[in-house]
């Protein structure tokens, strides 16, 4: 989602909606339902899901992805979620794999988001489907603008050579920031939810790969690279998770 104040209860600017600039979601829903309310960033939220119900149970110390539209993430560091100073810990999307990458809507430049998010690939794949008009690629839809990460993965599985290169270059930039993650906090298992998972076998076989031939040996050994358990229901067990873990937070 972007940037939030979890104490104020303040949407702050997310880069994904513009135009949401400080706006007061928790007293506006607490005004209009006369019930407690809580804020919490997605990701945080799914993170919380899947430790406590998912693919992170059992774990003290879990890292979560989501890779949909953006990328989004959440720490699970000693058992605990890990919110940060401002309560915006765990923007993985933003993870520079680049230095000389493209501008980002969050102000930085070669964002792990801007190769590896659903909304990125789909746009990579209209750009080398431009270059490269006799691909399946090029060829699959009925106008490069219908192009999506789906119709990646269609010509994928049929050996298309420009997906296929397009996929590759997605697969180094995604094992470059989970290397990063598995660096950075000495994780045991990374949880990787959304639209991503769609490609299944083709993605977390290289990706597991990729990691430990990019991450020291002695962080990487015994890290659980895996898919989510859960799909379209994690945002309502996010939601219930958050009450669950901290109830007296859900109340102005």
């Amino acid at each position: 989602m972007g940037t939030l104040d979890t104490k104020r209860g303040l949407i702050q600017n997310p880069p994904n909606l513009p135009g949401w600039i400080d706006y007061p979601l928790v007293q506006n829903l607490h005004d209009g339902l006369g019930l407690p309310v809580a804020l919490e960033n997605d990701a945080n939220a799914a993170a919380l899901a899947e430790y406590h119900f998912g693919a992170g149970r059992g774990t003290q110390h879990m890292v979560y992805l989501t890779i949909s539209t953006g990328i989004g993430g959440g720490l699970i560091l000693d058992g605990k979620l890990y919110r940060g100073k401002h309560g915006n810990a765990g923007e993985l999307g933003h993870l520079q794999v680049r230095y000389d990458g493209p501008s980002c809507n969050c102000g930085g430049c070669g964002c792990l988001e801007g190769y590896a998010s659903g909304t990125n690939i789909a746009r990579r794949a209209r750009e080398a489907a431009a270059d490269h008009p006799e691909s399946l690629l090029a060829r699959l839809t009925p106008s490069l603008s219908d192009i999506t990460a789906q119709t990646v993965l269609t010509a994928l599985e049929a050996n298309d050579p420009v997906a296929t290169a397009l996929w590759d270059e997605t697969l180094d930039m995604l094992a470059a920031g989970v290397a990063s993650v598995v660096h950075a906090f000495d994780t045991e298992r990374v949880v990787i939810g959304g639209g991503i998972t769609n490609f299944g076998d083709r993605l977390f076989v290289p990706l597991r790969d990729r990691v430990a031939r990019r991450s020291m040996p002695s962080l990487a050994e015994g890290v659980e690279i895996c898919p989510a358990a859960f799909a379209e229901n994690v945002g309502i067990l996010g939601a219930a998770a958050v009450a669950l873990r901290e109830p007296l937070e859900v109340s102005l």
